[in-house]
This record gives structure tokens, sequence and C-alpha cells, in this order.
């Protein structure tokens, strides 16, 4: 089922590639049981399934590069990676910036969950991708293997060390413009239904440490937080909505700061040494741009 709803394919439809596969190498490739989660790799499968999936990631990466080449706009189009959610760390600003002042090249989006943006890139599908990491981005076990591989670039845009919670404005804690964690007690915590994010666990992780502090559980719901039902949610139950950097702003909400918040959130713009359009160049030097600016300022603002 992971793979169907990966390839966007039917589950019967991914059964008769992996038997046609399996016809032509000769050796079975899974074991099947009477429920999909019951199907393992077989001991050949095993073997062969890193060079089988390093077959086809360059099969298809010079494909798509190729197409991109032959294509007229080749050096007027960015393709970007991007996450979807109601703030954030710099991309809006850079991605806004860059449209401005280079009018005559396109940038088009395409939303995906961060892991998902990864593999676009390394398939060539996107020029870059914009990922948020809530810590280290060492500490991610799922981006650990692109991490790894030399021709993938990770440059850090800016961390944010703030954390506000997006309460109902008519709440008692409402009348407050900062306070400590141990407020939200009884009150249900909001976290992106991002399967990365839900793999990774590092966006809970912050919280979970806050609650050993003042020893209470975290009371976590899985929501939507990239639109506004969850904002609409939070003024009919006690939610709230963590939220690193509140620029839009909700009728009927109210962001309260955590005093005692000391997780860092990164951002960071990752590349791949294999795309070297004209317009994807001209991009990565809007992101240095950015980042040298908020440096900047950042300096400046603790002299």
């Amino acid at each position: 089922l992971d793979a169907s709803y990966s390839l966007n394919y039917t589950p019967a439809v991914i059964s008769k590639h992996i038997a046609k596969a399996e016809e032509e190498l000769g050796v079975k490739l899974f074991n099947r049981g009477s429920k999909s989660s019951s199907i393992s790799m077989t001991p050949e499968c095993m073997l062969i399934i890193d060079d089988l999936e390093a077959m086809y990631n360059h099969d298809h990466r010079a494909l798509n590069t190729l197409d991109a080449l032959k294509d007229p706009a080749y050096d007027n189009v960015v393709r970007l990676g991007v996450t979807s959610k109601t703030w954030h760390c710099g991309e809006s600003e850079i991605i806004a910036d860059f449209i401005i002042h280079n009018p005559d090249i396109s940038v088009e989006q395409h939303r995906a969950y961060a892991i998902d943006q990864l593999r676009e890139l390394e398939l060539a599908e996107i020029d870059g991708a914009f990922i948020i990491c809530q810590g280290k981005i060492e500490d991610y076990e799922a981006l650990r293997d692109y991490r790894g591989k030399k021709y993938f670039n990770f440059f850090l845009i800016e961390s944010i060390n703030q954390m506000y919670m997006a309460v109902d404005e008519n709440c008692k804690l409402a009348k407050l413009d900062e306070t400590d964690f141990s407020s939200f007690r009884d009150y249900y915590i909001a976290f992106n239904s991002d399967r990365s994010a839900k793999t990774c666990v590092r966006n809970e992780l912050p919280f979970q440490e806050l609650c050993r502090k003042y020893q209470f559980p975290l009371k976590s719901l899985s929501l939507s937080t990239a639109d506004s039902s969850a904002f609409l949610l939070a003024q009919h139950i006690k939610l709230a909505i963590p939220v690193p950097n509140p620029e839009m702003q909700f009728e009927g909400i109210k962001y309260i700061r955590l005093r005692d918040w000391n997780a860092p959130m990164s951002s960071y713009f990752v590349t791949c040494n294999r795309q070297c359009s004209k317009a994807t160049t001209k991009f990565k030097k809007a992101v240095t741009v950015y980042s040298l600016r908020k440096k900047a300022e950042t300096f400046a603002a603790e002299q």
C-alpha cells in the first residue's frame, strides 16, 4: 500500500510490474503473503536491491536531464520543491525577491514532503528544494543517506530560535504575550500531519522534553497546520498550534511566545551538483544573498 501511495499506481499494477521484473531477472524478488503487510524481500532481492535502485535512479535522472536540455526554456526556468505551511523560514521572501529581479525566469513550485522533495531532486525532477528541520539536520535519520552523497549540497538559510503557540483569543491564556510551556498542560498540541515529519519525529521531541520537565503528558493531535482548519478548530477546543514565525494572522487567534523554548528550527536550501542551468545558478546566488543579509541582521541585533 505504501508503494501504491508513493507511485500513484494501484496495487494490481505494481504486482504486474514486479512479476515482469522477476520474469526478466529469473529470480523471485518478494515473498507474498495473504496480506500486503506480510510481503517481504527474498534473500536474492536483498542482495541486489541497492543495485536495482541505483540503476533505476541513474536511468530516470539521465532521461529527465536530457528532456530538460531539449526544452527551449531550460535556462529560463527554475523548479523548486517547497512544503505547505502557514509560516516560512525565508523561502517565500527569497522566491518573491528572485521573481522581482529576474522577470525573464519562470519559477515553478512543487509542493511535496521533505523526503519526496529530495528524491525528486536526485532524479532531476526539480532543481532545488527548501526543507525545514527541527533542531540539527544531522539528527534526522531519514536524511542521512542524502547528506552522505557528495553531489548533494545542504545550504543553511537561517535558524529561528523562537516558538509561538496559537490559541483562541478568548481563552484565559490569550491575556499573556509570553509564558512557559507549563501553561499548556491542559491543551492539545497540534503537529503537522506531514509524513516525513512524523517519520523523523523531530517536530515533537522538544515538546516531549518540556513535558518531562514539567511532568505532564503530551497530548498531541495530527492536523494539517498548513491551512486555516487547525486555527478554526483552536477556537472550539483547547488546542495550541506551534508557529515559529507568526507572520500570517488569523481572526480570533492570539500568538503567545514560549519563554522556555530552546530548540532552534533551521531551514535549508538543497541542490544537486548535476543541476547546473543558468536559472538554477542565479537562484543559488539569491539564496546566498538572503542568508548573508539575515546573518548581518542577527549580528546587528545582538550588538
